[in-house]
């Protein structure tokens, strides 16, 4: 049969537009349009080099070319190059620009709509053909005319919403835009540093044309929807900062910052099942927002659940494929820095939840980011003498790069823990297999090291007051400005925290598992003491971490997750080798890890509740680690040629150790510590030996042998703190003391 009015190349319409048209005229998206569908005409040598992929995709490696040396950064390779040189801006502040989100505009400045937003799902590589799609393929290789359909399942009524439709928020009215513009800004302050969707100015000048003008589309909510949500996330950081100069703003118009809060969050779950419907590069960056904002300050389920979404729509995207053939610039590096960011989400999640990631591992590749007008770092000349064209080196990107790598390397750790299958106890076979695996990630973490530039390094920031004078090794900063300064002292924290939390995370395993009777070899116990020592010194580094420069922002609530790791980390030392000078300092930084989260418990529930699940273990920890200590003590009294009878003996002629035996349960010395009657019914001999081993003063009458206790197999940990080391990560996913769901409330879920 002859083909009946079938066509080789799309229409001009969808073309400029980047719409997938069909294989017929007029094609649908023009009929619905209401707009003749015109043939597109390609000179032959234009056509003949699309028809060769071959030839675009040499074109497209050589366009790539430039930005290649970027993406060794991203690789999950034990590459040790250094960071490398950006190039300048590529994109100048003038240049066209396209709607708040990267989507597409018509000429006139209104997005068109499209049922299928991504102009290469048909290059999604690993997946198969849609149910829609085979039918075509069947249709286009017997020469038959294919079907108009844009679905890609049968069953779709295609329902269209014409640009005319008119649309409104539902439960609110938008607050003037001088409010909307104030929250914005404090959004790209204390958000969008850390969290990379959007192109800033591009972001500010759609969102300022929503505001002015009206009546809004349907096709105007998702932009909307996406404000509302950036809008929400500033609110949550600004809520009880006293200093930000928009609370006068929102006092001039009568706005109360917690009840506007609550009407953007209620309004965007009003319109995110519309959001899903849609699919758009919006309903991406909202569900990546909104989920990042309940497991902060909400509900843990339903933000694994809307990440999740998140990931989901950004495949149907084919955010994660090969950029789209002449897309605009700042278009494009939204949609890379959107997926990078989904990267990031679905890895972290995946580790605070203990759960699989959603990404497949082989398409969780990051996107090569380029240097835009927004991320290059403006000069401040401060005198005379020195030119005004200062051309600066530093750039917003190495950060977000870092970053970007660091949870590749955390994502290859979870996948090959999961893999291995561990048991336990471990056996032989197992502990081989999981020494080799951490030592080869390890080794990616140290050469992630070695490419941290000085800017960005906390060896050269932490004795360094941000708002002072900077050492010879920060020299590139003496003229970048204040603001700026702050943010690469921020950013310098996060990625110390960062590394050290997958230092941590990687070692766990060694730390959570037993080893099976007569499996442990020599080597293993070795690379056992050095994983608990590894993990220490990270768990204390991240202690020492000046929280106060994160509040109101929203990396507080990230670096106080990795916060409670630290804690209970912190934690084994004093039951493993009671009093000793580790387990001193472990304690201490407990301590100050509690006491931070009591300093800023007001700006971040997650610090309250923190406060609450550390001073618990703290106290089951010091109880254990006397109880240890003083076993051990008995050991080392009492020889084995004295047996039964100088057993009973010691129990009968010593009131300390009366103390000792008739001493209640570790189930009830809890709340015994908390109300200081265990503490003070020790004898003085006792408590003066204490004293001596925890000042180093003093006779050592009652000294303990701490040599025994160091590597002692048969000392257990608490069951209490045992228990809560091995489901740490359940107590992180139900961090949220506040919601009715987590097993914290479920006694007071009736109320």
């Amino acid at each position: 049969m002859s083909s009946t009015g079938r066509v080789t190349q799309a229409c001009a319409r969808c073309r400029k537009q980047k719409l997938k048209c069909d294989a017929l005229r007029p094609c649908l998206l023009c009929v619905r349009a209401g707009v003749e569908c015109e043939a597109r005409f390609i000179p032959p040598k234009a056509r003949s080099d699309r028809a060769s992929p071959a030839r675009r995709r040499r074109s497209t490696a050589h366009t790539n070319r430039a930005g290649a040396h970027q993406t060794s950064l991203l690789s999950s390779s034990s590459s040790t190059t250094s960071i490398p040189s950006f190039p300048q801006p590529s994109a100048s502040p003038n240049a066209q620009v396209p709607a708040a989100c990267g989507q597409h505009q018509s000429p006139r400045g209104e997005r068109q709509d499209a049922p299928d937003q991504s102009p290469n799902e048909s290059q999604q590589f690993g997946a198969n053909t849609s149910v829609i799609g085979f039918a075509k393929n069947v249709f286009r290789h017997n020469d038959l005319a294919s079907p108009s359909i844009t679905s890609t399942i049968p069953g779709d009524p295609g329902v269209f919403r014409r640009s005319t439709s008119r649309w409104t928020l539902h439960r609110m009215i938008m607050p003037p835009p001088t409010v909307m513009h104030t929250l914005l800004e404090a959004y790209f302050d204390r958000v969008h540093w850390f969290i990379y969707l959007f192109h800033q100015q591009s972001f500010m000048t759609r969102a300022d044309a929503l505001l002015s003008g009206s009546p809004w589309t349907r096709q105007d909510m998702p932009a909307i929807m996406t404000m509302l949500t950036a809008s929400a996330m500033a609110l949550k950081c600004i809520l009880n900062d006293p200093e930000w100069a928009g609370h006068s703003v929102l006092a001039t118009y009568a706005l109360d910052a917690r009840s506007l809060l609550a009407d953007f969050i209620g309004e965007i779950r009003i319109h995110l099942i519309d959001l899903l419907d849609d699919s758009q590069i919006e309903t991406v960056q909202v569900c990546i927002l909104l989920g990042t904002y309940y497991i902060y300050h909400g509900s843990p389920s339903l933000a694994w659940s809307i990440l999740g979404m998140a990931v989901r729509t950004a495949y149907a995207l084919a955010l994660h494929c090969e950029d789209p053939e002449d897309h605009p610039q700042i278009a494009l590096q939204v949609r890379h820095r959107t997926w990078n960011h989904v990267t990031v989400a679905d890895t972290f999640s995946a580790m605070i939840y203990g759960r699989p990631a959603g990404l497949d591992a082989e398409f969780a590749q990051v996107q090569p980011l380029s240097e835009m007008d927004d991320t290059v770092v403006t000069l401040e000349v401060t005198t005379t003498d020195e030119p005004d064209n200062l051309i600066s080196t530093l750039s917003r990107l190495p950060f977000h790069v870092l970053k970007y790598r660091l949870y590749t390397i955390t994502r290859r750790a979870l996948d090959t823990f999961r893999l291995l299958r561990l048991r336990d106890p471990l056996s032989s076979e197992d502990q081989q297999a999981l020494i080799s695996a951490v030592s080869h990630i390890e080794s990616l973490l140290g050469a992630w090291q070695k490419e941290v530039p000085p800017h960005l390094s906390w060896d050269d920031w932490q004795n360094v007051d941000p708002n002072g004078p900077f050492p010879a090794k920060l020299h590139d900063l003496t003229h970048v400005g204040e603001s700026q300064t702050r943010i690469f002292y921020l950013q310098a924290m996060v990625l110390q925290v960062t590394y050290d939390s997958t230092l941590i995370l990687i070692h766990r395993p060694l730390l959570e598992h037993k080893m099976a009777a007569g499996a442990t070899l020599s080597s293993s116990q070795n690379f056992v003491s050095r994983s608990l020592e590894v993990a220490v010194d990270a768990a204390l580094r991240i202690s020492r971490v000046p929280m106060a420069k994160f509040n109101h922002h929203l990396s507080l609530s990230f670096a106080f997750m990795h916060f409670f790791t630290a804690g209970v980390i912190l934690c084994i030392p004093p039951a493993r080798q009671p009093f000793s000078s580790l387990a001193q300092e472990a304690k201490a930084g407990i301590m100050r890890i509690i006491l931070t989260c009591r300093d800023l418990g007001s700006s971040s529930q997650i610090a309250r509740h923190i406060d609450q699940l550390l001073t618990a273990l703290l106290r089951i920890t010091v109880l254990r680690e006397m109880d240890n200590a003083l076993q051990n003590q008995r050991a080392g009294v009492v020889s084995a040629e004295q047996g039964n009878a100088a057993t009973a003996s010691f129990n009968s002629d010593a009131p300390p150790c009366q103390v000792v035996d008739d001493r209640p349960s570790l189930n009830d010395q809890a709340s015994l510590y908390s109300n200081q009657s265990y503490s003070t019914s020790v004898p003085s001999r006792l408590a003066a030996s204490l004293a001596t081993n925890l000042t180093g003063e003093g006779d050592a009458e009652f000294s303990f042998d701490l040599g025994g206790v160091h590597d002692n197999p048969g000392i257990e940990f608490d069951t209490q703190l045992d228990e809560a080391f091995g489901t740490f990560g359940q107590m992180m996913f139900n961090v949220q003391p506040d919601d009715p769901y987590t097993p914290w409330n479920w006694g007071s879920r009736s109320r």
